[in-house]
């Protein structure tokens, strides 16, 4: 099998060793099959809602004799798939906002489960999401990939809502987490942020109130980032 990028390696590591595994967004299949190829899960299921990338997927497997245990299943989300058949979900490769329809659609609010999602955008809006619906970010990991920076998570419903700030919901558990990827994370994060306020100081009739918010999320990003930077030198 082809190595998997570092993006798919660093959710492979953080899948449990032996948990029935949902791929959520398959595509090609390589995360799936590498979990069970490599002995890390017994078996579980690569789901896609494309047909086309699905068969792939199977081709995959099948080359590598391994759809006795891996099901591929075409679904839309976690629609179809058995609830007492899985432990660990995978959301990856989607914006934040499409892993959000997902998981209230499915409302599969079980605390036994974990889910590990890799959202390419709004990932400040999944966090906010999560804390708000009573998941519990047990984990954050960073991974670069194709000059991209990503945030990996993982989850666990425990029922505790709570209203994150705006800090947390960029941050998430970032800042605690060793290596540089996870530094960098923030620097994007925070030039992000720096881009936004740029735009609401050139626009017309600038919001006043929006632009100080802004200033002073900046400034509490800035300490956090140094913090980060003095104790990593």
């Amino acid at each position: 099998m082809t190595a998997l990028d570092p993006r798919l390696a660093a959710i492979a590591r953080m899948v449990r060793p032996g948990a029935r595994t949902a791929d959520i967004g398959t595509d090609h299949g390589y995360l799936i099959a590498y979990l069970a190829k490599e002995n890390i899960i017994p078996g579980g299921f690569a789901c896609d809602i494309r047909p086309q990338p699905l068969e792939k997927a199977r081709g995959l497997l099948r080359g590598q004799g391994l759809l006795s245990r891996v099901k591929v299943l075409l679904t839309d989300g976690l629609s179809g798939l058995p609830r007492d058949g899985v432990d660990d979900v995978v959301i990856a490769g989607m914006g934040g906002d499409t892993m959000i329809h997902i998981l209230s659609q499915a409302g599969w609010k079980d605390p036994e489960k974990r889910f590990l999602l890799q959202p390419m955008t709004r990932a400040s809006q999944l966090r906010q999401y999560l804390c708000r619906e009573g998941y519990e970010i047990l984990e954050e990991q960073a991974a670069e990939a194709g000059g991209f920076v990503y945030a990996i998570l993982r989850a666990a419903f425990t029922g505790n809502r709570w209203e994150p700030d705006e800090l947390f919901c960029a941050f998430g558990l970032m800042p605690d987490c060793p290596g540089r990827e996870s530094l960098q994370y923030l620097i994007r994060q925070r030039e992000a942020l720096s881009a936004r306020l740029d735009g609401l100081c050139r626009a017309a009739g600038p919001d006043a109130g929006r632009i100080r918010e802004a200033r002073e999320l900046l400034a509490r990003m800035d300490a956090v980032i140094s913090k980060k930077e003095g104790s990593a030198s």
